[in-house]
């Protein structure tokens, strides 16, 4: 095969690995997290996005968790996600209300710019700690660090 086959396939496929940003958020079992994602509203115009759980996929969202047609969300899974941001000036992140331990993992957000595969892809690692799991700074423990050295 020569170079002139070999290159364009190259190309695409630098392209696609090229569209997807990554990132993570860590969360506490119980509270709210919101996973950022936005888009310049002034230079595209209002576009439609998803949200959906797992890596971002060539097209569209696996495992769809709410989807907007430009201004309007059209589709979402359950109460607990939500898009409190600015739709209008391009802030489409996802808020996830009460975490639990089933909310951690890959999060896609997709923005669909026209033509082929020119969508912006942003996966996001949500972690959840349990905020119980974490040491305190209580008296009793400083106490007992004291006591001990003594």
């Amino acid at each position: 095969m020569g170079l002139c086959c070999v290159w364009p396939s190259a190309l695409l496929l630098s392209l696609l690995v090229l569209t997807a940003t990554q990132g993570h958020e860590t969360g506490t079992l119980g509270d709210a997290v919101t996973l950022k994602c936005s888009y310049d509203t002034k230079i595209n115009g209002l576009l439609d996005i998803c949200w959906g759980r797992g890596t971002c996929p060539i097209s569209r969202c696996n495992n769809l968790i709410i989807k907007t047609v430009r201004l309007k969300v059209t589709s979402s899974r359950l109460d607990k996600y939500q898009l409190l941001g600015d739709i209008a000036n391009g802030d489409v992140s996802l808020t996830i209300n009460d975490l639990d331990e089933e909310d951690k993992g890959i999060y896609c957000c997709r923005v669909a710019f026209s033509g082929l595969f020119n969508d912006q892809k942003t996966n996001i690692d949500l972690r959840v700690e349990d905020i119980a799991d974490c040491p305190e700074d209580s008296d009793e423990a400083t106490t007992a660090e004291v006591q001990g050295n003594m």
